[in-house]
């Protein structure tokens, strides 16, 4: 992993994105929250060039993206947890595995610890419902097919039949369009915090 100075990863720097994740971690309550807020931390390995491409990825960036899971659990490794908090680096490391064992570990099924199976679709839901410099934010509908599509082979069924159930809510919470003229609720966090 390459050194890097100390800062967060978010997407956009300074953004409300940034802000929310904040929040939730000071919010975290339950070793599922923490591993959540903390599931891409490894992106602190990626490059630049490539963490923050503004284009589709190539193969190879792909490739060297795909190592953040690995940065992950090495860097939440190094932590020292309480009791409770002990399994956060495997929970966060595992938010790629694949159910038939595709992954970047390798770990099948119900091998994968069912947070991860949790925060790999809430992951890909999110992904696919936010907007990238390289692609609009697709439909409910849209990512609904490429859930369904992906069940039993990608993501654990019973977590997509979950978020399924849970869709209304996040519509129109998560991403319900802002007022217009709506005013950030927090001022920037420093970067280099």
């Amino acid at each position: 992993m390459q050194g890097r100075p100390a800062r967060l990863y978010c997407r956009n720097p300074g953004s409300e994105h940034l802000r929310t994740k904040a929040r939730a971690l000071k919010a975290a309550s339950t070793i599922e929250g923490v591993a959540a807020i903390l599931h891409d931390l490894g992106k602190q390995g990626v490059r630049d060039d490539v963490l923050f491409k503004p284009d589709r990825l190539t193969e190879g960036e792909r490739e060297e993206m795909a190592h953040h899971a690995a940065y992950t659990q090495t860097i939440l490794d190094k932590i020292e947890y309480p009791e409770q908090l002990k399994e956060v680096p495997k929970i966060a490391a595992y938010h790629h595995e694949k159910m038939d064992g595709s992954g970047p570990f390798g770990i099948p099924g119900a091998e994968i610890p069912r947070a991860s199976r949790i925060i790999s679709v809430a992951d890909v839901f999110d992904a696919l419902m936010s907007p990238r410099t390289y692609k609009d934010p697709m439909s409910v509908d849209q990512v609904v097919g490429i859930l369904e599509k992906g069940k039993g082979v990608d993501w654990d069924p019973l977590v997509v039949s979950a978020l399924r159930q849970i869709i209304p809510d996040l519509e129109h919470t998560l991403y319900a369009a802002p007022a217009p003229g709506a005013v950030p609720d927090a001022e920037p966090l420093d970067e280099a915090a």
